[in-house]
């Protein structure tokens, strides 16, 4: 309803999409999500905002490529070459991307942690599954990977996928959470206490982790320019 609001983030999105091609899959979680909070009411209002705001994004998008456009006789921005296709994805494949992915996102761990947050997650999943309000969330993301492997046809490298991150972490919290708050009942202290305690803890642990590794991620330290 705020008309510079709404411009100005027509605006932000296009400039991310210039600096980082692979900020439109992050823009496409957001505006699943939008339509998928809304009611039969407004759905159909929600929608033609959002194909107003698609299309001056990729207006403006276009407008800002259009230097590199113009210069290069053959571009390929949003779907590189190195990415895999879609289409010559197997079972066994899916599975070897998922494993990469999830050693990506618990990347210097250790492995009976990873244990513990596949757990935490799965508790997670379960919560927002149950609730009503949050388990949008999920089918957001849902739509978002499916409208990438059969609209888009590749498959996205872990790096254009740290969008996810922070998602991904909300639901292993929400797991944690669910976790403390059977604990603070069983033990007899206040929930905020206990979480104040497992954060301090987690932050420690995380920050340990972080600086033995030198804030870089392993399986990128052999690569060129790895603090980029």
């Amino acid at each position: 309803h705020n008309l510079i609001l709404f411009f100005l983030s027509i605006i932000i999105s296009a400039l991310g999409l210039w600096a980082v091609p692979s900020m439109i899959m992050p823009l496409l979680f957001i505006f699943y999500w939008y339509l998928l909070s809304s009611n039969l009411e407004n759905l159909l209002g929600r929608f033609l905002k959002s194909l107003k705001a698609i299309s001056l994004i990729g207006f403006l998008s276009v407008f800002f490529y259009s230097p590199i456009i113009l210069r290069a006789n053959t571009i390929k921005i949003l779907v590189p070459n190195h990415l895999p296709a879609a289409k010559s994805m197997t079972i066994e494949l899916m599975f070897y991307y998922l494993f990469d992915f999830w050693n990506f996102l618990t990347s210097g761990y250790s492995q009976n942690f990873k244990y513990i947050i596949i757990i935490l997650l799965f508790i997670g999943v379960i919560y927002h599954l149950s609730n009503k309000k949050s388990r949008k969330l999920l089918y957001t993301l849902i739509l978002t990977s499916l409208s990438f492997i059969f609209i888009f046809k590749i498959i996205p490298t872990d790096r254009s996928l740290l969008w996810f991150y922070p998602i991904f972490w909300t639901y292993v919290v929400t797991g944690l959470y669910s976790v403390l708050i059977l604990i603070s009942k069983i033990i007899k202290i206040k929930i905020e206490h206990l979480s104040n305690y497992f954060s301090l803890l987690i932050f420690s642990y995380t920050l340990i982790i972080c600086i033995e590794e030198n804030g870089t991620i392993q399986k990128y330290k052999e690569q060129t320019f790895i603090e980029v």
